[in-house]
């Protein structure tokens, strides 16, 4: 089976980094990006997740 491409929006939090860990050790899913999600970073990371799953 194909491992589905994930990216965690807010990688540096605590939370985030316990989803990147939990994904990472999934077999179905492969972490390919993490950026952090503060003020308008947030904005700019979803966009450049949006235009990476289309490569």
């Amino acid at each position: 089976m194909t491992r589905l491409k994930a990216a965690v929006v807010g990688a540096t939090g605590m939370a985030g980094q316990q989803f990147v860990q939990a994904l990472s050790q999934h077999p179905n899913f492969e972490v390919v990006q993490c950026v952090p999600a503060t003020g308008i970073l947030r904005i700019n990371a979803v966009i450049s997740i949006i235009n990476y799953s289309w490569r």
